[in-house]
This record gives C-alpha cells, structure tokens and sequence, in this order.
C-alpha cells in the first residue's frame, strides 16, 4: 500500500486501537538474538480498518515486514483519516522475544 508522501513527523500518534494482532517476531531475527524496529505511518477508512501502511524506517526488513502485516489487521475506533505513526521495538532476551509499539 502507497501513502503519498508523508514523513514521520509529518504524521501524528496513532489513536488506541479496538483490534489489535501483535507482529510475529521473524524467527531467524529470534534464532540468531537480533533486535530491531520499525517505524510506520498509515492512514484509516472511515469504519477504523487501516488503508495505507508506508514504513518510513526500519532495522531489518524482517521487521519491516512483520510489522506492516500485523497492522494490516488492526482496526481503530471512528477513527479516519491520518496520516498516524506507530514505532515497533523488537527485543529478545533469555527471558524470550518481546514486540512493544506506540
């Protein structure tokens, strides 16, 4: 999906999400113990479903891509419009991967 050119800090924070499907942490990134981000911007239709995902920034394009399919999937509450930006943090520990977003 294509959102017309709009940066990071053009786009503004994302409103609370009603569904949320977090990313999958892309296994080799999890096998070989490597942390990332990225930073996306989308807009909503006017039912909350996300329309255009654009990743301005990222790590990895294995981050790059899980991030992107998980937010395909989130929907917002009357929320249209945007452009809204969201950063993704991936991290793995011996306590396990862990995926934080705002």
């Amino acid at each position: 999906m294509i959102i017309s050119p709009t940066t990071w800090d053009e786009a503004i924070d994302a409103p609370k999400a009603n569904v949320v499907k977090g990313p999958v942490y892309p296994f080799e990134a999890w096998r070989s113990r490597t942390a990332g981000y990225a930073r996306v911007v989308f807009r909503t239709d006017s039912v909350g479903h996300v329309t255009e995902i654009r990743c301005v920034d990222a790590s990895d394009d294995r981050f790059r891509a899980a991030t992107e399919a998980a937010l395909a999937q989130w929907k917002f509450a009357h929320t249209s419009g945007g452009p809204f930006r969201l950063n993704f943090r991936y991290s793995v520990s011996d306590s396990g991967a862990f995926i934080e977003w705002n």
